[in-house]
């Protein structure tokens, strides 16, 4: 029968703003090459702090896992941009912690992990993040992390970083940033991730295309090939193309 991939796509705002209609050029490629894409909603700050955000992604995860039939496929690969890039990277590395608690049935009898994810221009190490040198680096962690002005736990900080959860174990990870990136740079997020997966991970399963002059906004005009072949690569996009949305 037909071969579908699910891809679950996580939306940026900063962790508050946007919804599951925040897609764009990246999700349209990823729709024109079969895979079957889901975006999903999930809590905003500063109504919500973390862990909320991830809970929603997990519950989100298991949501597809548990419908087949409104969702066909055989690979979920989690995917987002900005903070949705955070959360899709937070998702990819902890399946079996930071889950919620107050499941249903129907998705507590699935678990939360996923076949692949895909993280652009989003936030790895908030240890790093919450001290960056830009305006709303700051303000924005302290909502997301229900810190205040003076400080933030750095258990709580490592407890939401994906370079925390990195282990070999983990499924294989698509990685962009941008060199002109002043909000998540480069050099305190992706690389950090790369390095941090190089030391305590599967260096393998993780491409990284850090690019040159692109801003923030590098969901809006990356070049899909290489995210292409990185799916392809892992069997994380249809042989037979047949394009739906959800």
């Amino acid at each position: 029968g037909d071969v579908y991939k699910r891809q679950l796509w996580l939306h940026a705002g900063g962790w508050t703003s946007g919804d599951r209609t925040g897609t764009g050029p990246v999700v349209d490629g990823l729709i024109a090459d079969g895979a079957v894409v889901v975006s999903a909603d999930y809590r905003l700050t500063p109504q919500h702090s973390f862990p909320a955000q991830i809970h929603d992604v997990k519950r989100a995860i298991r949501w597809i896992k548990a419908h087949p039939a409104d969702v066909p496929h055989d690979r979920l690969v989690v995917a987002g941009a900005s903070a949705g890039g955070h959360l899709a990277a937070l998702a990819a590395t902890s399946p079996g912690d930071l889950e919620p608690t107050d499941l249903p049935a129907e998705l507590a009898a699935h678990d939360s992990s996923v076949d692949g994810a895909v993280s652009l221009s989003g936030p790895m190490d908030l240890t790093r993040f919450w001290q960056a040198d830009h305006p709303w680096a700051k303000p924005l962690s302290d909502g997301f992390l229900d810190c205040d002005s003076a400080g933030c736990d750095p258990t709580l900080m490592l407890e939401a970083s994906p370079t925390h959860w990195v282990d070999p174990a983990d499924p294989p990870l698509y990685l962009a940033a941008g060199t002109a990136d002043e909000l998540v740079t480069a050099a305190d997020n992706a690389d950090r991730m790369w390095q941090t997966i190089q030391a305590t991970g599967d260096a393998a399963r993780c491409w990284y295309d850090r690019v040159d002059g692109g801003t923030h906004n590098l969901w809006d005009d990356l070049d899909l090939t290489r995210l292409q072949q990185f799916l392809a690569s892992f069997d994380l996009v249809p042989s037979d193309p047949t394009a739906a949305s959800v």
